[in-house]
């Protein structure tokens, strides 16, 4: 049996709510889309680069399809990043460099979101510790949530035959989503991580 076939046996159960581990195929996903359709909750994990992305390859799987549209509600996109310890990280005061690409970072950011002040603004770096000797403890999370609004579903209803993943969350961000890295950023502003672990993690 294959992996959507197992998942059919588990839907005819009629749970009111599927946890599929991972879509990896396009029997999988069109298995998993059909039981949204017909009443389920279904959670699942996907493997992509952001949400847009993911979203895309979600289309790419099941086709472009009407009946679909309302299937998908909202896909997020996480990944963790390193947290600096608060009794060791220093602040310091960033180069015009750094500045401006902050800047570049968050001239997008939705109009709901309160903008930090970007003509002066401080970041952190990690110091150290004998108990804590990179600077770092623990992790938090980075994350991007991709709403599924009517103007998203027109790329899984036909309606935009360019299913292209930058026009995706262009789209996504004119409707008020904040990027993954925007999302980084801001934590990075407020000393939560650094601009470091950001991109090394992006």
């Amino acid at each position: 049996d294959s992996f959507a076939d197992k998942l059919r046996a588990v839907l005819r159960l009629d749970p009111d709510v599927v946890l599929v581990g991972e879509i990896r195929d396009a029997d999988t996903a069109r298995t998993a889309i059909q039981a949204s359709i017909t009443g389920h909750l279904v959670l699942s994990t996907f493997h992509a680069s952001t949400a847009a992305a993911a979203f895309s390859r979600l289309i790419d799987m099941i086709g472009q399809n009407p009946i679909f549209a309302n299937a998908i509600r909202m896909v997020i996109g996480q990944r963790l990043v390193r947290k600096l310890d608060d009794s060791t990280k220093t602040a310091y005061t960033p180069d015009e460099t750094t500045k401006e690409w902050v800047r570049n970072a968050l001239k997008d950011l939705p109009s709901h979101i309160e903008k930090p002040n970007l003509d002066d603004f401080q970041l952190w770096k990690p110091g150290e510790s004998a108990d804590v000797p990179f600077g770092y403890k623990g992790r938090i999370m980075i994350m991007e949530q991709l709403l599924v609004t009517e103007e998203i579903q027109k790329f899984i209803r036909g309606e935009i035959h360019d299913v292209n993943v930058k026009e995706i969350e262009k789209v996504a961000q004119s409707q008020g989503m904040v990027t993954i890295q925007q999302d980084g950023v801001l934590k990075a502003l407020r000393g939560e991580t650094t601009l470091e672990e950001i991109n090394r993690v992006i």
